[in-house]
């Protein structure tokens, strides 16, 4: 019987970590080693470890330094982070908690202490793994996508050059806004292992949906209306007919691919504009199942015509933003950015 109890805590434990991301909370310090700073702000390095200690100099982001050990074993911490309306943490808005340790850590030859929750492990950076960037290269370098909230996936900007917009839905309505990123790491021992988390948020959550980061400026404060989200769907108990057809209305509907033999295979997003065109959304030759959840459709970026953003695939999923601001020579728009995801236990 003691033997079933501890299965069952586990497993509880377990599917609070994938939901909540951090449950156990019994964090654990960088290792030593090769990282790099993720904070776009930089990274302040100190005399001594302390928030109040002297300062030395700012780590740029981006920049290479070298951990050289834990300064004590003592946490400290900085506010906590709104997360907004995360999935899956019902209406009430849930705070992620920024706590880590203090590294002694080399610069430029210079050696202080800077707190490991804006530092990353170049191991950890790795597994973007070429595959990821050679896609985002393919899609469009301007662009960078992210979802708001926890997740295992390293999606940390190759430049603090990006402009970064929010998107934000409430009431029926879609607001494009300039905002400011927060990225932090937290390193904590789960129920079965310990886990890394890469947490992206910005300076308002509330309502917040997705990022958007661009090289050139995308423009100021803007407002459309909603025409679709996966949320309207979940929060009504209208049918799949009623959907298929709400969707339908507005030019957009699900197309069955075959493969070499003729059976089908899935299915792709099909698009269609008042003048009758129709496009397929191309899902950037990802290696998933081509089985597409629409997330959200409305104009993002003020040209008056509907942006796409689409997940494929489950558990390690991508998440593409298709913008038909300047699409290719006979398309209504192109995928300019993916955003990689995993399930975190």
């Amino acid at each position: 019987m003691k033997r079933i109890h501890w299965l069952c805590f586990a497993l509880f434990g377990a599917l609070l970590c994938c939901f909540q991301g951090v449950v156990a909370e019994i964090y654990h310090p960088i290792l030593p080693g090769k990282a790099r700073v993720i904070s776009i702000e930089g990274l302040i390095l100190r005399a001594a470890p302390g928030k109040s200690e002297n300062r030395i100099t700012t780590l740029p982001f981006g920049s290479q330094v070298e951990v050289l050990e834990l300064a004590n074993p003592k946490m400290d911490s900085l506010p906590a982070i709104s997360g907004g309306d995360l999935p899956m943490v019902g209406e009430d808005p849930i705070w992620i908690r920024r706590v880590g340790y203090w590294a002694k850590v080399k610069w430029n030859g210079k050696i202080g202490y800077a707190l490991d929750i804006f530092l990353a492990e170049e191991d950890f950076l790795g597994n973007q793994g070429e595959n990821q960037q050679s896609l985002r290269s393919e899609i469009n370098n301007s662009f960078l996508l992210y979802e708001v909230g926890t997740e295992c996936t390293a999606n940390v900007p190759g430049s603090s050059r990006y402009h970064w917009s929010g998107v934000y839905v409430r009431k029926g309505v879609v607001e494009v806004k300039p905002v400011s990123l927060r990225q932090h790491m937290t390193r904590i021992d789960a129920v079965v292992e310990g886990q890394l988390f890469l947490h992206t948020f910005s300076d308002d959550n509330q309502g917040l949906k997705f990022i958007i980061g661009t090289l050139d400026p995308f423009g100021e404060t803007r407002k459309s209306t909603l025409i679709y989200s996966l949320e309207m769907k979940y929060e009504t108990d209208r049918t799949e007919t009623y959907w298929a057809e709400f969707l339908a209305a507005k030019g957009i509907s699900y197309k069955a691919i075959q493969d070499d033999l003729g059976n089908e295979s899935g299915n792709a997003i099909n698009i269609r504009d008042g003048n009758g065109r129709e496009q397929v959304l191309d899902w950037c030759g990802l290696d998933l199942l081509p089985y597409p959840c629409l997330r959200l459709v409305a104009d993002l970026d003020g040209d008056g015509k509907p942006d796409y953003i689409v997940t494929y695939g489950e558990g390690r999923s991508r998440t593409v933003l298709y913008l038909s601001t300047k699409p290719h020579r006979g398309k209504m728009m192109d995928p300019v950015a993916v955003w990689f995801s995993s399930y975190c236990c």
